[in-house]
């Protein structure tokens, strides 16, 4: 599962075997991702608050980090300023358990036109990664999704993610004032069956 190109998307990884996602490419996803208010939904736990620690954790050995950009000529023409390609999405996996990992995803402005396309494709990319051998790596993907994110459930349902049921106090949200608020984490699974065919 390291790198993947596609006609319309670029995905680059900071996994082990394929550090093609620089400190630099982290730098500017993290700009990103703050300019465009989704940091503090994305690590609503207050984990995560500076570019250092963002690095830090996308870099740490049990997290496999990914992230997408359009190609040439792709989701709206490829380029950032400066000819850069321009990133669309973002998405990590942690919390592995046998053959299942936790994935994190989120979707920035350029990729919004297209996001269900995005989604699938990187969920699909991750569960039809092969090993050396032949095998899958992952069998299943799963979430915890605070309750209160309605539109974040709508999209992984159309990305193939099964509600399994809701764990009360599951999820800690950081509130502004400080300290913590807690609500229910909605669990929910993609299986390359509930995926269903995978389109590029």
């Amino acid at each position: 599962m390291c790198d993947r190109d596609d006609r319309r998307f670029v995905v680059r990884a900071h996994v082990p075997g394929a550090l093609t996602l620089t400190p630099a490419m982290l730098a500017r996803l993290w700009e990103r991702l703050a300019a465009e208010n989704i940091a503090e939904r994305l690590f609503y736990d207050g984990g995560v608050t500076c570019a250092t620690g963002f690095a830090a954790f996308m870099t740490a050995p049990d997290v496999y980090c990914y992230a997408v950009y359009a190609a040439a000529g792709g989701a709206d023409g490829g380029a950032g300023g400066g000819g850069e390609p321009e990133p669309v999405a973002l998405a990590w996996l942690n919390n592995f358990s046998g053959r299942a990992a936790m994935v994190h995803f989120a979707v920035l402005r350029a990729g919004l036109p297209m996001k269900t396309a995005i989604g699938r494709i990187v969920v699909g990319f991750m569960l039809h990664g092969q090993t050396a051998g032949g095998g899958y790596c992952l069998d299943a993907l799963y979430g915890m999704t605070p309750g209160s994110y309605v539109h974040v459930l709508r999209f992984i349902r159309r990305l193939g993610f099964r509600v399994q049921g809701a764990i009360p106090g599951a999820v800690a949200l950081r509130r502004p004032e400080g300290g913590q608020r807690f609500e229910a984490g909605v669990l929910s699974v993609c299986t390359r069956e509930s995926l269903g065919p995978l389109v590029l």
